[in-house]
């Protein structure tokens, strides 16, 4: 009898680590099935990461420090032209009086200058807002090449739980039974006498005693 239960016991442990085994490569897989999946999302954000830095790097180098300038002197240089760069271009009377020519030419002398000055601000003034519109373009054309590099992360982001969980499942392996099938067969053996007499269980057969009812004479 001790020897049934021994190795029952032994059968019990056995199927015991078995099935425990089994469990353990099973998580292991399905931790390494959801690791996967998260190292091609880490991947691509990666990858989003490097583009985007090259984006910005672009739209960075674009704004020149010189491009204020350039812009400045191109608006000012077309406000100038339309104006007359001295007297000789203003037609004047031959006739007029000396002191009226003298007079009338320094006023217009007076006001080329004042309208070139004017004209110069204007000038700079354009070619800043100028400046300003290039670098809007230049920010909004980066923003929306950002968008582009990220929008795949931010979608596989979005469904990355149903994708673990999936690849976890695909990763499962379903038990041999092995395991369970050698505990149970533990279990029967361990707990039942070999001895003459024994019924499985540990149940005592005792001889039929006259006058008792049936379930009485088996010990019930």
């Amino acid at each position: 009898m001790c020897l049934e239960m021994l190795i029952g016991a032994g059968l019990s442990a056995a199927g015991g680590s078995m099935a425990r085994g089994e469990a353990d490569r099973n998580a292991t897989r399905e931790v390494k099935a959801r690791n996967r999946e998260l190292g091609v999302l880490n991947n691509k954000a990666d990858a989003a990461t490097g583009a985007n830095q090259t984006v910005l790097g672009d739209t960075i180098r674009a704004i020149d420090p010189a491009m204020l300038g350039r812009s400045q002197n191109t608006r000012v240089a077309a406000a100038e032209s339309n104006l007359p760069g001295a007297m000789e271009d203003i037609p004047m009377s031959a006739n007029a009086p000396q002191v009226a020519q003298a007079e009338y030419a320094k006023r217009m002398q007076e006001a080329i200058a004042k309208s070139k000055t004017t004209a110069g601000n204007l000038g700079r003034l354009a070619g800043f807002d100028q400046q300003q519109f290039d670098i809007g373009m230049g920010t909004n054309a980066a923003q929306q090449d950002i968008g582009f590099n990220n929008a795949p992360v931010q979608g596989q982001a979005r469904i990355m739980p149903h994708l673990s969980d999936f690849r976890a499942i695909e990763a499962y392996r379903p038990s041999s039974g092995i395991g369970q099938m050698m505990q149970a067969m533990g279990s029967v053996m361990g707990g039942m006498p070999m001895g003459p007499g024994a019924m499985p269980g540990g149940m005592p057969m005792t001889a039929p005693t006259a006058g008792m009812p049936h379930a009485a004479r088996i010990g019930f």
